[in-house]
C-alpha cells in the first residue's frame, strides 16, 4: 500500500492507494481519499505529511518519507451497534444482574463485545477471544475464560433479560402486540451424544444422524423478536406450543393477541389450548385430512368468490369462500374426545396450481428414473408415493390413479381461523406475513452464524443462543430504522457487510503513526446518517482518538 497526489484542474488531492494483481495485471484501489491540499492547510500534522509526499505529483518537498507502512485494520462500525445498545440500556440491565455474582472481571463488557463480534464476524468464542485487537476502541482486553463464564450468567439470566427487553421495545416504538408470529427450526451439532437439550428428532435440514436442539421464535408483524425457546431436540412441534402460549400470558402480559403459525402447528390440542388463552389464532390447514363433507365443499363450485381474472382470459385466476362451522376434534384433559367449531379460508390460484403441478411432474420423472433402474424402493415417500409395487420393494409402475388422485388437489389451499368477524383479505394478510418469521431463522442461521455450535453443555449451548438472540434484536433494529428512512430493499446480510466495510488502517509514516479512515459503501454512509453518528477524519493521530 502507498501514498498518492493525483492532481485534478488546479487542485492536488492526496489518496491512500492498495496495489493487488487481478487476472496477471497490477491494479491500484484507492483505500481513502485524505482530502484536498489546500484544504488540508490548516492541519499541521496532515499538512506535513501532505508536504512530504507531493513529490510524487512532482513537487520537491524538503524532506520524504523513508518509511510508510499499513500495521493493521480495525473495525469501527461497532459504533453503531453501540448506539443501540444504549438506547436499550443493557449496561445497566447487565450490571444489575451481574451484582448478584462474585465475578473480578467487566461483565457487561464480555457480552457486548461477544454480541458485536457476532455481528461483524461470528464464530467460536476461542475465535473471538483472539480478535479482539481487530476491533477499535474496545478499552479492556477480555480473558477467555470470562468469556466462558459469561455466557453461563447470560443462560442463567435469560428470561429476566428478555422480559426487559421485550418491554424496553413496547417503551421505543409504541409496540402494540396485536399479531404475533410463531415457528420453530432445528440447529444440529456435529455430534451423535444426546443430553438433557441435545436429542435426535426431526431435522428441517435433514441431519437425522446427529443431535439437535429445537428453537421456537417469537416476532411481531415487524419481524422483531419477541422472545424464544430452546427445546430438547426430540420435541415435536405441536408440543411447543403449550409453552409458548404461558410465556405470551405471564412473561409478556400480553393478553390479547392472534397467535399465526404454520400448518405444522395445527393440531386440535393446540388449537383448544390457544383458544383457553384467551387468544385468537390463524394456522395453515392441511385440507387432504378434512372430513369427506369438507373435501365436497372444497370442490362445489357455489359459494366462491372471484379474487382476481386474467384480463386476457376472463377467467378467475384467484378465489376464495370461507367454510363457517368447521369442527375441530381435541381431547380434553381426562384425554376425553370433544369437539369445537372455527372457521376455514379456502383459496384457490392459477399460480399455485401451476407450481403444484410442476412439483409433482418432477417427482413423476423421478419415479419413472427408479422404474427404468429396477431400483428397489422401502417406503412411499417424495417420488415413491407414485409408485405401483408389487410386495414391499419390487416395482410394478406409476400409479396413475394416485397420480389422478393427486391433480384435483392442484391450485387448493385452506387457512384455518378462530375470529368470527374477519375479512378473507385480513386473514390472508396475517398468514402470508409468516415470511417474516422464516426469513428471521434465515438471518440467525447464516447472518448470525448461530451454527456450528461449539459448546457441549447446555448451559453453554443456552448462553451461546442468548447471544445470538441479542445480536439478531439489534439487527432487527437497524433494519426497522433504515426502513423508517424509506431504506426498506437491505438485506440483513447488505446491513452486516456495510458495517463491516467501517474500517480504520493504522499506518507508520516515518516515526509517525496514524488511524486511516477507509473508503466505505453508501449504505454504510446511509447508516451512520440514520444513527446520527459523525463519521471519523480521513486521518487522525494516534495520539488522538477517533471518536
Amino acid at each position: 500500500m502507498f501514498i498518492k497526489v493525483t492532481k485534478s484542474k488546479n487542485y492536488h488531492y492526496l489518496q491512500l492507494v492498495e496495489s493487488y494483481r487481478e487476472d496477471g495485471k497490477n491494479k491500484h484501489k484507492v483505500i481513502a481519499n485524505l482530502g484536498r491540499f489546500d484544504q488540508l492547510e490548516g492541519n499541521k500534522t496532515i499538512m506535513g505529511l501532505a508536504k512530504r509526499l507531493l513529490h510524487i505529483a512532482g513537487a520537491t518537498p524538503p524532506q520524504l518519507p523513508t518509511h510508510i507502512e499499513e500495521h493493521s485494520r480495525l473495525y469501527y462500525g461497532h459504533i453503531v451497534y453501540q448506539k443501540i445498545w444504549e438506547k436499550y440500556k443493557l449496561d445497566a440491565l447487565l450490571d444489575n444482574l451481574s451484582s448478584a455474582y462474585k465475578i473480578q472481571y467487566d461483565f457487561r463488557a464480555a457480552i457486548y463485545y461477544l454480541v458485536i463480534h457476532r455481528l461483524l464476524i461470528g464464530g467460536s468464542k476461542h475465535k473471538s477471544y483472539r480478535e479482539q485487537p481487530r476491533f477499535y476502541g474496545l478499552e479492556q482486553h477480555l480473558e477467555q475464560q470470562h468469556i466462558y463464564r459469561s455466557l453461563d450468567i447470560l443462560a442463567a439470566n435469560k428470561d429476566t433479560i428478555e422480559q426487559q427487553l421485550f418491554e424496553k421495545q413496547r417503551n421505543l416504538f409504541n409496540m402494540k402486540i396485536d399479531v404475533v408470529f410463531y415457528d420453530l427450526t432445528t440447529f444440529h451439532f456435529e455430534s451423535n451424544l444426546a443430553d438433557e437439550l441435545r436429542n435426535f428428532g426431526y431435522s428441517k435440514t435433514g441431519h437425522f444422524n446427529e443431535v439437535q436442539v429445537v428453537m421456537g421464535l417469537l416476532v411481531d408483524k415487524e419481524g422483531r423478536p419477541i422472545g424464544y425457546e430452546l427445546f430438547e431436540g426430540n420435541m415435536s412441534e405441536t408440543k411447543t406450543v403449550i409453552e409458548m402460549l404461558e410465556r405470551l400470558k405471564k412473561r409478556f402480559a400480553i393478553d390479547k393477541v392472534v397467535f399465526v403459525a404454520d400448518r405444522g402447528l395445527n393440531s386440535g390440542h393446540n388449537l383448544k389450548a390457544i383458544k383457553t388463552a384467551g387468544y385468537e389464532y390463524i394456522v395453515g390447514c392441511r385440507l387432504k385430512n378434512q372430513s369427506k363433507k369438507v373435501q365436497e365443499e372444497i370442490f362445489n363450485s357455489k359459494g366462491y368468490v372471484q379474487g382476481a381474472v386474467d384480463e386476457d382470459t376472463g377467467k378467475a385466476v384467484f378465489k376464495y369462500k370461507i367454510v363457517k362451522n368447521h369442527i375441530v376434534n381435541y381431547k380434553d384433559v381426562e384425554d376425553k374426545k370433544q369437539k369445537m367449531t372455527d372457521q376455514l379460508l379456502i383459496t384457490w390460484s392459477e399460480k399455485r396450481r401451476k407450481r403444484d403441478e410442476y412439483k409433482r411432474n418432477r417427482l413423476i420423472d423421478k419415479a419413472q428414473e427408479m422404474i427404468q433402474n429396477g431400483q428397489k424402493i422401502s417406503g412411499k415417500k417424495g417420488a415413491k408415493k407414485y409408485l405401483k409395487t408389487i410386495g414391499e420393494q419390487k416395482v410394478k409402475g406409476l400409479d396413475e390413479q394416485k397420480i389422478q388422485k393427486d391433480k384435483k388437489w392442484d391450485g387448493y389451499y385452506a387457512i384455518q381461523f378462530s375470529q368470527s368477524k374477519v375479512s378473507a383479505a385480513d386473514i390472508q394478510a396475517a398468514y402470508h406475513t409468516l415470511w417474516k418469521i422464516e426469513e428471521s431463522f434465515k438471518v440467525l442461521k447464516s447472518t448470525m452464524k448461530t451454527r456450528p455450535i461449539f459448546h457441549w453443555t447446555p448451559q453453554r449451548i443456552r448462553g451461546h443462543f442468548m447471544v445470538c438472540f441479542l445480536a439478531f434484536l439489534i439487527e432487527r433494529h437497524i433494519e426497522y430504522r433504515l426502513k423508517k428512512s424509506n431504506i426498506d430493499t437491505i438485506s440483513a446480510n447488505g446491513i452486516k457487510e456495510a458495517i463491516q466495510s467501517l474500517q480504520l488502517s493504522e499506518i507508520q509514516i516515518d516515526n509517525e503513526y496514524f488511524y486511516l479512515k477507509g473508503k466505505h459503501n453508501s449504505l454504510a454512509s446511509h447508516i451512520l446518517r440514520t444513527f446520527k453518528i459523525k463519521q471519523p477524519k480521513n486521518l487522525t493521530p494516534m495520539t488522538q482518538r477517533v471518536f
